[in-house]
């Protein structure tokens, strides 16, 4: 399940940080690698079910969670190092490509690239957006405390693709109680074993 890169991460993969500068020397070519690492990853993903194709309701697991049969797992890292307008050029038609022409996608991001979370979550075909905490880098918590419009974007972006947060310690819960019933997420709780019990009570009692 963790076989792909985005395609824009895929082609830096074959290029190397080159592929930042060549977006601005050489845009259509970069565009047309690409669009080949779509394909690629399309023809490994039909080499791999004419092989290995399991019951048809099975569905695909991708770290903890359920997604339609066919979905892909994408490492999305480069939107974190890139503008949103070269975002919406480099990176979204073409993991959208993937997404679309698969069962759908699970794109990993990082909260350095916490800027793009509106964007990312209007790839066509995304069913969800996973974000890992990077050192010295806001956590996604620290964005839910403040009142701020980094706030209002994540909220907003949760509504229209649910938001996996992983490693979210249980000191930090709180921001998530208030900010729960106006998103969508799905957290990774790290806790101790004596407190998982408080922490299951805690969101059922509060109707989350």
């Amino acid at each position: 399940p963790f076989w792909h890169r985005s395609p824009l991460d895929a082609a830096n993969g074959i290029r190397g940080d080159e592929l930042f500068v060549e977006m601005y020397t050489e845009p259509e070519w970069v565009k047309r690698l690409t669009a080949r690492c779509v394909e690629a990853q399309l023809e490994i993903e039909r080499g791999l079910y004419s092989e290995a194709e399991g019951p048809y309701d099975w569905g695909i697991g991708h770290m903890h969670h359920w997604m339609p049969k066919r979905a892909v797992w994408v490492n999305g890292d480069p939107v974190a190092l890139i503008s949103r307008e070269m975002m919406l050029e480099f990176e979204q038609p073409f993991t959208g490509q993937l997404f679309t022409n698969a069962g759908g996608g699970f794109f990993h991001n990082h909260t350095k690239g916490i800027y793009q979370v509106d964007q990312v979550a209007q790839t066509p075909g995304i069913r969800l957006q996973h974000f890992n905490a990077d050192p010295c880098c806001q956590r996604v918590s620290e964005v839910l405390s403040e009142n701020s419009d980094a706030r209002e974007r994540l909220l907003a972006a949760s509504c229209i693709t649910p938001i996996f947060v992983d490693q979210v310690d249980y000191s930090e819960l709180d921001p998530f109680r208030k900010a729960l019933p106006e998103g969508r997420f799905s957290l990774d709780i790290v806790c101790s074993v004596d407190r998982v019990h408080d922490v299951l009570y805690d969101f059922r009692s509060n109707g989350l």
